[in-house]
């Protein structure tokens, strides 16, 4: 009925707003914690998804939901503490620090400095790739166009080029590696990747 359907929908705006209220930092609710908040009939949870991100009230990204409306924004402490990180992860390139490492460079708490990063996620400033590694957007661009200078020369490149390239680790440069693999930047054939570039 209409009417269900009307509450049913404002049920799902509501439990986002009490979110981003009480997580201001975060850009959105995981999927599945939201799914099961919401503890309806997967037919009547799709329906109404589709109806909210059509009237723009919804946002369904990247395995989060949130509010359209929905903008992080940092406090000014907040924000000097943003900068710091941003500072360290430009400085450091592509052998970055982890939590625990820019929590004791800048004299802050592991909670902060983890609350600060999801932020700068969700502003697209940073990027979190499997490991727990962080990167700057600039630094992946970066990393990039030093793929693009392969490419001229070679349609393959292999991880210890690619190290050597960055001149960093085969950590960091496995997981640059992988986050273009996903992009479609590069595919994985064997032992080489691929540049689509």
């Amino acid at each position: 009925h209409t009417i269900n359907f009307n509450r049913t929908k404002d049920q799902f705006v509501d439990v986002l707003a009490t979110f981003h209220q009480n997580e201001p930092l975060r850009s959105g609710m995981n999927k599945a914690e939201f799914k099961n908040k919401i503890n309806v009939a997967p037919a009547i949870y799709d329906l109404c998804m589709k109806d909210l991100i059509s009237q723009n009230r919804i946002a369904d990204v990247n395995q989060l939901v949130k509010l359209s409306s929905h903008k992080i924004t940092l406090a000014d402490d907040d924000r000097k503490i943003a900068d710091s990180i941003n500072y360290i992860l430009l400085k450091t390139q592509f052998s970055t620090p982890n939590e625990t490492e820019i929590s004791k460079e800048l004299g802050i708490s592991q909670a902060d400095v983890s609350r600060i990063l999801g932020a700068l996620q969700g502003l697209d400033e940073i990027l979190r790739m499997e490991g727990n590694i962080y990167f700057h957007q600039k630094s992946i661009e970066d990393a990039k166009s030093i793929l693009a200078k392969c490419r001229q020369t070679s349609e393959e490149i292999s991880v210890s080029t690619f190290r050597e390239e960055l001149n960093t680790s085969r950590k960091y440069a496995m997981a640059i590696l992988g986050y273009f693999d996903e992009l479609g930047v590069t595919e994985r054939i064997g032992e080489v990747r691929l540049i689509n570039l």
